[in-house]
């Protein structure tokens, strides 16, 4: 450890100016406070600092909040771009309710994942059969457009 990048809280508290030009320095402030107390201060800059990766929402938990139901169900109003709040009105869902679960169809179907969420509700444990056996109706109904 350098010992010349070492400062004490109550010196960062009083001369935030000195140990900047420590940083500049060194590369690095290793702030003390206590005993064991320490942290470090180092130079950060948003435009060369490593960028995380984007992944694509999960298609099962897009799935399970807006509803594998809800998915089965409106399939093909969905499919079709129609009003969710018209076709979801029997549901009595809040309007932000509606907008979430329209929201998540949408990245499902702007993704071409429609067919792989038909295909994991068809084998869900988690559903009943009479919806399983519905979500194998729509892909056998749409599967010439896959």
């Amino acid at each position: 450890m350098d010992w010349n990048c070492v400062v004490s809280l109550d010196t960062l508290l009083r001369d935030f100016p000195a140990v900047e030009q420590i940083v500049e320095d060194h590369g690095q402030a290793i702030i003390v406070s206590g005993a064991s107390d320490k942290y470090l201060l180092t130079r950060f800059n948003p435009d060369t600092a490593p960028k995380r990766e984007k992944t694509a929402p999960d298609l099962e938990q897009l799935l399970r909040s807006m509803g594998k139901g809800i998915f089965v169900k409106y399939f093909e109003c969905f499919q079709d771009g129609q009003d969710p709040f018209v076709f979801m009105a029997e549901e009595h869902f809040s309007v932000n309710s509606v907008r979430s679960r329209m929201s998540r169809a949408r990245t499902i179907f702007n993704n071409g994942w429609e067919y792989d969420a038909l295909r994991n509700i068809a084998h869900s444990e988690n559903v009943s059969p009479e919806l399983r056996w519905r979500a194998k109706k729509l892909l056998a109904e749409h599967s010439e457009e896959v």
